[in-house]
């Protein structure tokens, strides 16, 4: 199987430019000598803060400086919780350096719509700073959402219901399967499906998984418990003894009653065990193979309608 990469990269968006911007130094007679450090006068909060960065003729292609009042966030961001520590230490490095890299925009009616950078964004607000560079695009919703999510997934900053909720958006808004997704963001298919599944947890459950009070392992494997009163004694125990995921996963078999069908697995066949790992690994999915004598049947599991039509791809259908 050959490796992925996520996605394109933000560096390829900005049309390969390698723009870098500093905070305002003021123009010198020759000969220059070395110019000082960057500071930025420590102001009341009431001021506004203006920061202007300093640009050579080259890397003004396609910059634009754009009142911070004049841009929206963008609707399609999947991050719905900012860290207000990462924040503030962003803001002291744009009181220290400025603003090192321009935020991406599109033009709208009524202003600009921010297509990544709503950090730098939210952060230039905050220090009250009139104008950001900011680099204008033509963008539809589909890259709006896919270079938002791309930006986010890259600096690992989403936890893992709100990239749930993206791949999901992804694929209802724009009619793409989990194969297209995959595709798009540079992940493998079974990991945009596991990651979707967590949607059908209850609320609460998916709340302590954006908390990070459980894990996505334990999350997957809370999936299997049908009975709601069984999941939640089973989540309060996560939180209370803090079972790992293995644990998780022994105390859930050793509660479900055995079936005739788990006796039947116990005995399987080698050969059938083998053939169902090679076809698991194909479909990406669990597959089941009952044997009885001459006669039996495969089950192929699918968790979504788009997770059926991928399968059905598979098989040439």
């Amino acid at each position: 199987m050959k490796p992925k990469k996520l996605g394109r990269g933000l560096s390829s968006l900005l049309s390969g430019s390698s723009t870098k911007l500093t905070t305002g130094v003021t123009k010198r007679a020759a000969p220059k000598p070395p110019p000082s450090p960057p500071q930025i006068k420590q102001t009341p909060t009431n001021e506004t803060i203006k920061v202007e960065p300093v640009v050579t003729k080259d890397e003004t292609k396609g910059l634009s400086f754009i009142a911070v009042k004049n841009i929206t966030p963008n609707r399609f961001q999947p991050r719905k919780d900012f860290d207000q520590e990462s924040l503030r230490e962003l803001m002291d490095s744009i009181k220290t350096a400025g603003i090192l890299q321009p935020v991406i925009v599109r033009k709208t009616t009524k202003g600009y719509e921010l297509v990544t950078g709503e950090r730098r964004w939210r952060a230039s607000k905050e220090l009250k700073i009139d104008k950001i560079p900011a680099i204008v695009k033509e963008v539809d919703d589909r890259m709006m959402l896919e270079w938002a999510l791309i930006e986010n997934i890259q600096r690992k900053d989403l936890n893992p219901i709100e990239r749930a909720q993206a791949y999901k958006e992804l694929g209802s808004h724009f009619q793409l399967t989990h194969d297209q997704i995959a595709q798009r963001v540079g992940l493998e298919r079974a990991t945009i499906t596991n990651f979707i599944r967590l949607l059908e947890l209850p609320d609460e459950v998916q709340k302590e998984v954006s908390r990070g009070t459980i894990t996505m392992g334990h999350a997957r494997c809370l999936l299997s418990v049908n009975n709601r009163d069984a999941l939640f004694k089973l989540l309060r125990r996560i939180k209370n003894d803090g079972l790992s995921v293995r644990r998780l996963e022994h105390i859930i078999a050793k509660t479900k009653k055995p079936s005739a069908k788990t006796k039947t697995a116990a005995s399987k066949d080698p050969y059938l065990k083998e053939l169902e790992d090679r076809l698991r690994r194909k479909f990406g999915t669990k597959i089941d193979i009952t044997s009885y004598r001459k006669r039996g049947c495969i089950t192929i599991e699918f968790y979504s309608n788009d997770d059926f039509q991928r399968i059905l791809e598979l098989l040439g259908t």
